[in-house]
């Protein structure tokens, strides 16, 4: 089977490592960490990765053509809620969002939520592909502040405003990753996290998800294959997503 892939960098490693054991083929297009903070963006990105992948099909020899895109995405702040799959079926994991898929599945990703609601997470991806909340991110942003504002007292203020969202945490979760990790990653986490007021913890990455997916063992209950002609849905009986015309 021929398959476009469409997901975020910070699952490079784990996806890569998998799509190249996989008895299919895989065609990745990765999209940059963050999308997330803003629904709308990733929407469109991934909706025109998706409209490229169709538009290669419609000149590509047959036999060469995709026959699924199968996106590294959950619902991410229903930032993947009205993706159109045009002559192909498009697939999307049932996860609130990557963490799920980091942690091998929903009912682990809400056993957890549920145990510490309050969680920041990390793993090596998304600390290798993005800007994640610390000391060095807090004095990129103050002196952004400075050279816009030129106005201490203001700057302080700003800062203060941007980083209250620390309160609402108490945990710091790592994931490790089961291809192997990083130990200065980890105790850059554990050293941010005490800075924070957090607790830090270590949970065990799981690919079981992964491989699903890279196995291209789509069934109903870890994802929704959207047809041709439909778009993805929010849904809200449990299974996140529905296929819609």
């Amino acid at each position: 089977m021929r398959i476009a892939f469409i997901g975020c960098m910070v699952m490079f490693r784990e996806l890569s490592a998998l799509m190249a054991e996989s008895g299919h083929v895989f065609r990745p297009f990765w999209q940059p960490q963050g999308l997330h903070n803003t629904p709308d963006l990733l929407r469109e990105n991934v909706q025109r990765a998706i409209d490229e992948v169709e538009e290669y099909n419609a000149s590509a020899p047959e036999h060469l053509r995709f026959e699924a895109i199968v996106l590294g995405y959950g619902l991410c702040s229903n930032g993947t809620v009205g993706l159109r799959a045009r002559g192909i079926p498009v697939v999307i994991p049932r996860c609130d969002d990557c963490v799920t898929l980091f942690l091998g599945s929903r009912e682990r990703y809400l056993r957890e939520f549920h145990s510490v609601s309050g969680t920041f997470w990390y793993s090596r991806g998304w600390m290798e592909q993005g800007d994640m909340p610390g000391p060095e991110a807090f004095e990129r942003q103050r002196q952004e502040f400075m050279e816009k504002y030129e106005d201490e007292e203001l700057v302080d203020y700003l800062c203060e405003a941007e980083q209250s969202w620390i309160r609402n945490y108490e945990r710091a979760a790592y994931i490790t990753s089961p291809l192997g990790d990083s130990d200065e990653l980890k105790a850059k986490v554990r050293s941010d996290a005490e800075g924070f007021g957090w607790r830090y913890e270590e949970l065990p990455g799981d690919l079981g998800f992964f491989e699903k997916l890279a196995a291209a063992d789509w069934d109903e209950e870890w994802f929704l294959t959207c047809p041709p002609g439909c778009e993805v849905r929010a849904d809200y009986t449990g299974k996140l997503f529905t296929a819609g015309k």
